[in-house]
């Protein structure tokens, strides 16, 4: 058992139970016994934290989807989610990939709807007019589109 003592530190101010010179040197060891203290100390590995992510992300995607579905409603236009998001299979790095269809008049203000939704729930956001795509992109993503109107 090691003997402690009180021992002025660094510019004079205190330390508790540092060792003795001379003596073994041991000192206490803080020991964890509750849950959140394991918790704390528990090994989170990269699979995990991308699952978590990717669970993340798919609950806020969810979420701005019920948001831009209430605003075509009320605005009469409707955006169209197209890739992961649309498909169900976001994984830790998707963005969510949006067409925008409104009256030109009304637009900008979409967009910027949507942007705003987007980064309230930390999603990264590939955002484009639905007017301007081709009917190849269209013909080729159709399995994938979900409308919110």
């Amino acid at each position: 058992m090691s003997e402690t003592r009180r021992d002025p530190g660094p510019m004079g101010r205190s330390r508790r139970n540092a060792p003795i010179h001379g003596l073994s040197g041991l000192q206490e060891t803080p020991i964890f016994c509750g849950e959140r203290e394991r918790r704390a100390m528990s090994v989170v590995t990269i699979s995990e934290r991308k699952m978590r992510e990717a669970s993340r992300r798919s609950a806020a995607a969810a979420r701005v989807a019920a948001r831009l579905r209430d605003y075509a409603r009320r605005e009469g236009g409707r955006f169209v989610l197209f890739g992961s998001a649309a498909r169900g299979t976001m994984d830790h790095k998707s963005d969510l990939d949006v067409l925008v269809d409104f009256p030109i008049a009304r637009e900008h203000e979409a967009f910027a709807y949507l942007e705003e939704a987007c980064r309230l729930e930390g999603l990264d956001l590939d955002a484009l007019t639905f007017r301007t795509m081709s009917t190849d992109f269209l013909e080729r993503n159709a399995r994938d589109l979900q409308v919110l109107a």
